[in-house]
């Protein structure tokens, strides 16, 4: 209880930190700065894992659209997918604060079958697969959760960095939103598809962070989500 109460007063110095000022403080022409060259231009920032094996998205796919890894390469797409490439502008399937896509999205496999049982980051962009991890016990034995019909874990990061450039102190906020939304995104796709997502209470932050290589805090593990059929 004690530290519960800890972490209460702080999300709460944090909100009282970031709280908009009355209206007659506010900057009316604060707006424009989200057309400003350098604003405009981290829309079109993608994280990469350029070492790391790479398959494309079209490679692996196939006609079965009832498939499994034709349902994951699906959500995937919507849920952090840019649905289109304009002059100055990204257009995504699933909006983001400023539209800066600040939420990276890792899979990790457990039932499919064109995929090794490893991590996997989806590049957006190159609409393909990254692998993060190599095959290993600590990779399957990083969440806890039993049942026949669990397809696999989605991990949900938001990039504090690049939010930072442009909403400073906002960015901690934003990022969390974002994954909000993306989880709901996800969520409704994939039970279109007749898969279940649902948020995972509790998962080992520093050795995801490991493992993914997030060793700042530009970059933070926002969610876990597990997938199950039915």
């Amino acid at each position: 209880q004690h530290g519960g109460s800890e972490n209460l007063t702080l999300v709460s110095q944090y909100e009282s930190l970031i709280e908009f000022p009355s209206r007659k403080y506010l900057n009316l022409k604060a707006h424009q700065s989200h057309y400003k060259p350098k604003n405009l231009n981290l829309t079109n920032e993608f994280k990469n894992y350029s070492n790391s094996p790479k398959i494309s998205i079209r490679e692996i796919g196939d006609d079965n659209e009832n498939s499994s890894i034709s349902k994951l390469t699906h959500i995937m797409t919507y849920t952090t997918g840019v649905k289109e490439i304009l002059p100055h502008k990204v257009k995504r399937w699933c909006p983001t604060g400023g539209n800066l896509g600040s939420v990276n999205l890792y899979y990790l496999n457990r039932e499919i079958n064109q995929l090794k049982k490893s991590i996997y980051f989806y590049h957006p962009m190159n609409n393909e697969l990254q692998q993060v991890t190599d095959e290993s016990k600590v990779v399957q034995q990083l969440f806890d959760s039993q049942g026949e019909k669990i397809v696999g874990y989605f991990i949900l990061t938001g990039e504090i960095r690049k939010l930072a450039f442009k909403y400073k102190h906002l960015s901690f906020r934003l990022a969390n939103l974002d994954a909000g939304v993306a989880m709901a995104q996800c969520q409704v796709v994939s039970e279109k598809l007749n898969w279940k997502v649902s948020k995972l209470d509790s998962f080992d932050e520093d050795t995801l962070n490991d493992l993914l290589c997030l060793n700042d805090i530009g970059e933070i593990v926002t969610m876990v989500l597990e997938i199950r059929e039915g």
